[in-house]
């Protein structure tokens, strides 16, 4: 089946782009904000884009507190969403304010860094810290109903 996807002529319940690319790992990306507030929020549009350097990138259709954060300190940290955990990962997608712990709402124990200021998970097996060299807004584009929050971190600087 042929569709162009700026038409969105597929004729299908769903637009089926998501689905063209699977599996998608679940980046589990944790933050502090400015005055401390720790917040961990899992991206569906995540990806490890290379090794050397290495950088991970993650998206979002929608403005998240995870991004203000980031463009405020700098960095995050990618926690590692196994299926043990799957139930936290999505506590944490929950739309809180941004005031709220959302370590404390999925019942996740948060542990400092050794490497950055950002705070890593406890239960997440692996957690890479990132630095983030840069943050892009793409704007929308023609045919679309909103922008997409690029988000790119490189340097891995260390893993648990």
């Amino acid at each position: 089946m042929y569709y162009e996807i700026a038409a969105n002529d597929h004729g299908l319940p769903h637009d089926p782009l998501k689905a063209l690319v699977a599996p998608r790992p679940i980046g589990w990306i944790s933050s502090l904000s400015a005055d401390g507030v720790p917040n961990l929020a899992p991206y569906s549009f995540f990806n490890m884009l290379a090794v050397s350097p290495a950088i991970v990138g993650f998206s979002s259709g929608m403005r998240k507190d995870s991004q203000n954060n980031i463009e405020e300190t700098g960095e995050f940290v990618y926690n590692f969403a196994s299926v043990d955990l799957i139930d936290a990962v999505n506590i944490s997608s929950s739309h809180v304010p941004n005031t709220v712990n959302e370590f404390e709402l999925a019942g996740v124990t948060a542990v400092a860094s050794t490497l950055r200021e950002s705070t890593p998970g406890r239960r997440s097996p692996r957690t890479p810290r990132m630095r983030i060299p840069a943050n892009s807004g793409a704007p929308p584009l023609p045919g679309t109903r909103n922008s997409m929050e690029l988000n790119f971190g490189t340097r891995g600087c260390g893993t648990y």
